[in-house]
């Protein structure tokens, strides 16, 4: 497995954990892969994950203002289509993942709804970072 998928993965995990009890993604781990990343991603192999961040950024910036996503998520998923490998910097990859991230985001949030943990609510908030992490380990998965 190569570096900067263990190093998503380990932001993964430790995002997800954070967000689960404190509802936010500290910068301390957002920051670094965006950095990262970006720099990475100045080669010519993984060039076109600047664009499909830069693409997800804009769309994940009117999300934030319109109280659709937190801002954590938002770098998260940045630092994470950032770090890509060249083998999985596709687009196929990328709406993969975010839609199994959705798909599990929506399961959380029905089984919080069934538990009583949280009520039916347009302004609801669940914590994202443990849907991203299974969405992009089990589009990892799929594609090995």
């Amino acid at each position: 497995m190569e570096l900067g998928i263990i190093l998503i993965i380990l932001a993964l995990f430790i995002a997800a954990y954070i967000d689960l009890n404190k509802r936010e993604i500290p910068d301390w781990i957002t920051y670094p892969l965006i950095v990262i990343g970006f720099l990475s991603s100045l080669f010519p192999a993984t060039f076109i994950n600047i664009i499909f961040a830069a693409v997800f950024f804009i769309i994940g910036y009117i999300a934030y203002n319109k109280k659709i996503l937190g801002g954590g998520d938002v770098k998260l998923i940045t630092g994470i289509i950032l770090m890509l490998p060249a083998q999985y910097a596709s687009i196929d990859f990328i709406i993969t993942f975010l839609f199994l991230s959705c798909i599990c985001a929506l399961g959380y949030y029905v089984v919080a709804i069934l538990l009583k943990k949280e009520k039916l609510n347009i302004s609801a908030t669940i914590p994202l970072a443990p849907c991203i992490m299974i969405g992009f380990i089990a589009t990892l998965v799929g594609l090995i």
